[in-house]
């Protein structure tokens, strides 16, 4: 399925979480989410803030972790106050990541999930934040420069189980 998405294929395999991990443990690829279905280049220009240093760089971010992206790549950002999220673990390589994903929506009748798409990204021109106080590691990584995507996964609530964990935690 890889080779066939490398030469333009668009098909959803039949266990996108599977997949995804996959793709993860073949260490050549990052992932963005993003509620756009139209990403043709992802540029540096920073549009969020982050109370961290590394979060606060003009780079195109992504992550290593795939489940991660999927985060951003459902919540319906036409709804959105402020996100709360996170992947740590104590290896980049861990398949047992520890998972912050809530939401702070605008409007508490208003929709949580959208359909998005998970980029899958070359990983050359990435590296990844230091571990903090060297031993947590959170699957973040950056670009100093812009980066096309490789090819991209549609993403619905209804196809990916673990979207189950994305939840409200408040409304301005």
């Amino acid at each position: 399925m890889l080779a066939r998405h490398l030469e333009g294929d668009t098909g959803i395999p039949s266990s996108l979480v599977g997949y995804l991990d996959h793709l993860a443990d073949l260490e050549r690829f990052v992932f963005h989410g993003s509620n756009r279905r139209d990403i043709t280049e992802l540029g540096i220009e920073r549009r969020s803030t982050d109370s961290r240093a590394f979060g606060r760089q003009q780079a195109v971010f992504a992550t290593s972790d795939p489940h991660w992206a999927a985060y951003f790549a459902l919540v319906d950002r036409s709804n959105v106050d402020r996100l709360r999220n996170g992947s740590i673990s104590f290896s980049g390589r861990a398949r047992t990541r520890w998972y912050q994903r809530d939401v702070v929506v605008l409007d508490p009748n208003g929709p949580l999930l959208t359909e998005g798409r998970i980029y899958v990204l070359p990983r050359d021109t990435f590296h990844p934040e230091p571990k903090i106080l060297g031993i947590v590691d959170t699957a973040q990584w950056v670009s100093p420069m812009p980066v096309k995507p490789l090819f991209s996964l549609r993403i619905t609530a209804e196809r990916y189980p673990l979207a189950r964990h994305i939840r409200v935690v408040g409304s301005r």
